[in-house]
């Protein structure tokens, strides 16, 4: 959250101020959680202490390891590959992807397939007084791009 004003008078003399509070801008806030992520310290569970009823203290995995902050992210289980198949998750093969933004990287670098559809939608639309539109069905054909599957290694 950051302070924000906005000044009111006369040719902005501001003789009124006014400040609220304001989120960040949304990819800044989506930045700093990926750069907190990505240095997230590994941590267990204290000697004793159950994890299914939340008692007992986190502490670092690794005795060399230093102890987390108090704004650092911590994990306890690594998480799965969502690119590859599994329990969690159908991976990422077969998901539709737009070519120049994210397909590098949604198909985890697995590269992706090209086809022509032809898609039907309404077009040439007229109102027609009262309460009636009026359409025609037209075919376009569009390129789709879909991630590669996963093909595990030998």
């Amino acid at each position: 959250m950051k302070k924000t004003c906005k000044c009111h008078g006369i040719s902005a003399t501001c003789s009124t101020k006014t400040c609220w509070k304001q989120l960040a801008p949304f990819q800044n806030i989506s930045r700093l959680l990926q750069q907190k992520y990505n240095s997230a310290l590994k941590v267990k569970m204290e000697n004793g202490a159950r994890a299914d009823d939340g008692s007992g203290l986190l502490v670092k995995e690794k005795l060399n390891s230093r102890k987390p902050l108090p704004t650092e992210m911590v994990y306890r289980d690594q998480s799965p590959d969502f690119c590859k198949p599994t329990v969690y998750s159908p991976g990422t093969g077969g998901r539709r992807c737009q070519k120049d933004s994210n397909c590098d990287s949604l198909c985890c670098g697995r590269g992706y397939d090209t086809k022509t559809e032809e898609v039907e939608s309404r077009c040439r639309c007229k109102f027609i007084w009262c309460c009636k539109v009026d359409c025609d069905i037209c075919y376009n054909t569009t390129e789709v791009y879909t991630c590669k599957r996963y093909v595990p290694p030998f």
